[in-house]
């Protein structure tokens, strides 16, 4: 395994991966998944992160959990947007099963950010000058830079599946991520680990990974094609390295 996660190099001038003998369209389902997974930690998306966590305060939730409000609320727009761009209804049908999951399943009560909104009002005080403070001073500016991946006319629909992936494939250590961020105290982290939000996330990011691996299995048939899918896949990492980096920043300047 370690061989063929070597043998994609990233070319860091345009963030697409020159392959040699298209080593990954080798393997089956969870080896593939096995080498994302490898791709994903070797960015160290997480390790801004990790000090801050060792010392978490009310500031730290307010900020952690602002910034992963406007993600919730800006992803089905997102994931919807991507569907459009895709070449046939299958395609856009793979795509939007997640943004329809992060909608509430067709029950608008159950709007994963709504949700997550709830759960945060546990910890913090929602409705509070300095939370709305934060609401609007710590935007996710890095959403640009993912919105900013679909436009153009090279849309290919295995570059899309690729950001979709890459979006994914650190989804169990994102939630695990948000819920430290956001639990200050041992009271909170039993309080909000009964959440609906985190109850769902628990459950189902898993599957989320393996069905935004089907896209490469499913989409991506010659060298074009994996390269373009890998190009999506590390500009969703990308993105994920800026948030949690940006996170970090703006949670030891508000201190």
């Amino acid at each position: 395994m370690d061989s063929i996660v070597n043998s994609l190099k990233l070319n860091p001038t345009n963030q697409s991966c020159q392959l040699a003998k298209s080593p990954l369209r080798t393997l089956g389902h969870s080896a593939l998944l096995q080498a994302f997974t490898s791709l994903a930690e070797r960015e160290n998306i997480f390790s801004s992160m990790q000090p801050i966590l060792q010392n978490k305060d009310l500031i730290v939730s307010e900020v952690v959990g602002v910034r992963w409000y406007h993600f919730s609320e800006f992803m089905p727009w997102f994931l919807t947007r991507m569907a459009s761009l895709a070449s046939t209804n299958r395609k856009r049908a793979a795509i939007c099963q997640i943004a329809y999951e992060e909608l509430g399943e067709g029950n608008p009560d159950k709007i994963h950010a709504n949700e997550f909104i709830d759960a945060l009002s546990i910890s913090v005080d929602i409705k509070s000058e300095k939370f709305q403070s934060a609401r609007e001073s710590c935007f996710p500016n890095e959403l640009k830079f993912l919105s900013r991946a679909l436009e153009g006319k090279d849309i290919s629909d295995p570059l899309l599946f690729g950001i979709s992936l890459g979006l994914e494939i650190v989804a169990i250590e994102n939630i695990e991520t948000l819920f430290e961020g956001v639990c200050y105290d041992e009271v909170l982290r039993e309080k909000l680990g009964r959440t609906e939000f985190f109850i769902i996330h628990r459950q189902n990011e898993e599957e989320h990974i393996r069905h935004t691996t089907n896209g490469f299995i499913n989409h991506v048939h010659t060298d074009q094609d994996e390269q373009d899918f890998m190009h999506g896949f590390y500009l969703s990492l990308k993105f994920w390295k800026q948030f949690w980096n940006n996170t970090a920043e703006l949670c030891k300047s508000r201190r």
